[in-house]
């Protein structure tokens, strides 16, 4: 199978991989991150930092789902805030489901590493063809790790969609669209091991 993993999804298709790499032909990883230290990459960054400073600190979010932290860090999420009122619609859309926040109030404590213990090991090891696809200025997780991640995974792709951010494919989906369809266009019929 093909498997695209965005943000946390990504993640998860790293587990995915690890756990039955003979399923996977191909991976896109779009939006996510294979390192934990990317913090330090915003440090210095003040748009991100301005945004950051409009948001409800975390601890007055009300809500058991994932749809307060969703429309609260939404300036976040998207870096052309004309469209904010179009993600937010978007939003209003989503069925947010579950009550995991509720039932999980300490992610690391009650549920599995949002990563593999090493994913870039796990990922060399498993030699699919890997595109990693990523907004320029993504605020979640920095384009850095994106880059980071190509620099040490051998003959794996980077497409980097300019002026965009962690939701690219609702900023630019065209151009989100196009890097995934030339990249499994490339590789059809993959089921050689990653070049």
């Amino acid at each position: 199978m093909d498997l695209l993993g965005f943000s946390t999804g990504g993640r998860v298709a790293m587990h995915f991989l690890d756990k039955h790499p003979a399923q996977v032909r191909r991976l896109v990883l779009a939006s996510t991150t294979a390192y934990q230290d990317f913090a330090g990459y915003l440090e210095g960054w003040d748009d991100y930092h301005r945004r950051v400073r409009q948001q409800l600190p975390e601890d007055q979010i009300d809500g058991d789902t994932f749809e307060p932290w969703a429309r609260n860090g939404a300036s976040t999420a998207i870096w052309d805030l004309s469209l904010l009122p179009e993600y937010l619609e978007l939003l209003d859309r989503v069925r947010f489901s579950g009550t995991w926040g509720a039932a999980h109030p300490d992610p690391a404590e009650t549920l599995h590493p949002w990563c593999p213990g090493d994913p870039v090991g796990i990922l060399r090891q498993a030699r699919k063809p890997v595109l990693v696809l990523h907004g320029e200025k993504d605020m979640g997780f920095p384009v850095q790790v994106a880059h980071r991640l190509h620099e040490e995974l051998p003959g794996s792709e980077l497409a980097v969609v300019d002026g965009a951010a962690h939701q690219c494919q609702f900023e630019k989906p065209d151009v989100w669209a196009r890097h995934v369809r030339e990249f499994l266009d490339a590789n059809a019929g993959s089921d050689r091991p990653g070049r």
